[in-house]
């Protein structure tokens, strides 16, 4: 793989990882993980036509 799409859109307001508001006056911290688990095999050929 070279990439994998998170987000898609316009910009950060389309695709940011919180909506809403955050209320209070104490430092505010986002962690955030991802696990990719390949489903199958990839070929070169595959890659080069979603680039």
């Amino acid at each position: 793989m070279q990439h994998i799409t998170l987000g898609w859109g316009r910009d950060y307001g389309d695709v940011s990882p919180i909506r809403g508001v955050l209320v209070g006056g104490e430092e505010h911290t986002l962690n955030v993980a991802v696990d990719v688990v390949a489903l199958g095999e990839v070929d070169d050929e595959t890659l080069r036509d979603d680039a």
